[in-house]
């Protein structure tokens, strides 16, 4: 699969309505981006934006693409993730650790590897649908008090925000992992 240019990842996001969000016009818009990083990278095939904006957080986001939140997901928190701006990753298609557990996937990690929050995976999604037809990508940074990671899968023909277990094993879910930043290495 190749990767979707960032001009076009970004005009998706404007066509979601996320520039009115912050009460800008597209071209404003389309200035608060980064320089994409370098790329791809070690396997990591994929370029993805990501908005950090507290304005447009996840359930704005999922509002935009029809995602379904479970009502079980409440509040979710990503550890160390501080946002308010956007950035792009470098990722892949999802299907690299389907024959493991969230915690086994994340034990198996390169040193230039971690796993993706659920903004990460949320932008994913909203970027490259066709990757979660049939199946779903967990996070493996993002949980609930109760300890449960979240994923986002397809449910009755629809994409559903749910949980999932770290040490679970389920057969169709995966767990997404991003190549590192330069500053988080």
């Amino acid at each position: 699969m190749d990767s979707v240019p960032p001009g076009a990842q970004i005009d998706r996001l404007i066509s979601l309505g996320f520039h009115k969000q912050l009460g800008l016009l597209p071209d404003d818009y389309r200035k608060r981006f980064p320089k994409v990083p370098p790329g791809p990278r070690q396997g990591f095939n994929l370029l993805v934006v990501i908005e950090g904006h507290p304005l447009i957080d996840l359930r704005f986001q999922h509002r935009a693409v029809g995602i379904v939140e479970c009502r079980r997901c409440g509040e979710l928190s990503t550890d160390g993730l501080q946002l308010h701006t956007p950035y792009f990753i470098w990722t892949h298609d999802g299907t690299r650790y389907r024959t493991t557990t969230i915690g086994g996937a994340v034990e198996a990690f390169a040193a230039s590897e971690m796993a993706c929050s659920q903004l990460e995976v949320s932008s994913l999604f909203i970027q490259y649908p066709e990757l979660f037809r049939g199946r779903g990508i967990d996070s493996g940074r993002t949980h609930n008090a109760a300890g449960y990671y979240s994923t986002l899968l397809w449910v009755d023909e629809r994409p559903e925000l749910a949980l999932h277990h770290y040490n679970d094993f389920t057969p169709g879910l995966s767990v997404l992992s991003r190549h590192k930043l330069d500053e988080e290495s």
